[in-house]
């Protein structure tokens, strides 16, 4: 499935820049700040911060996939969303910025909405799910395997499988491994020698 619309960015752009030009207009025309704006404050610099160190620190060029490393400009954008409604005084103005959220907010939920039904009606199988079920239906409780693995089998096996990993973030679980060495597996994306294959691209090696 596919989610959002093209030129939907538009809606939710339009909808911050009146806040910010509002905000800013209360803000001179005022000539005070008060305290109830601090918190508010305090998220919108957060945002800033958030987006300058992403744009400033990011290595090559944007990827969207990896936005999740920018998660903090949402709170950014939820407090100028605060602050623009606790000053604004305008119904025209505030009807034509909630209106625009509930624009942009509608195609997402209609989205979540349409996941949500595929998922409960044909939900697909993982495939951490399936490793687990290989090893389980082998009598396997040790492995090694690729970080993205590693912990996502030990959590979903409440550690009746314990899974070492390239990158190592539970110490113990290495050291578990080690110790049972000669039982365990070791989980590849590529044919290995003495491999068994599982599924497509994923392979039980020795170890």
């Amino acid at each position: 499935m596919t989610q959002g619309l093209d030129g939907l960015w538009a809606l939710l752009s339009a909808a911050m820049l009146l806040a910010v030009v509002r905000v800013a207009t209360h803000l001179a025309k005022d000539r005070s700040w008060r305290h109830e704006y601090d918190f508010c404050a305090y998220l919108v610099l957060v945002g800033v911060i958030s987006v300058a160190g992403y744009v400033a620190a990011r290595c090559g060029a944007i990827d969207i996939y990896k936005m999740r490393y920018d998660m903090l400009s949402i709170v950014g954008a939820v407090g100028l969303a605060g602050w623009y409604l606790h000053v604004e005084r305008s119904r025209v103005y505030k009807g034509i910025w909630v209106s625009l959220v509930l624009a942009w907010a509608v195609v997402g939920a209609v989205a979540h909405g349409q996941l949500w039904r595929e998922y409960l009606r044909d939900p697909p199988g993982g495939g951490k799910q399936l490793i687990i079920r290989e090893l389980e239906a082998r009598g396997i409780r040790y492995g090694i395997s690729p970080y993205r693995d590693a912990y996502a089998i030990a959590f979903l096996t409440h550690e009746k499988i314990i899974m070492a990993s390239d990158r190592i973030r539970i110490s113990s679980y290495q050291r578990e491994v080690e110790s049972h060495r000669l039982e365990a597996v070791r989980i590849e994306r590529r044919r290995c020698a003495g491999g068994e294959q599982i599924a497509r691209r994923l392979y039980l090696c020795p170890p």
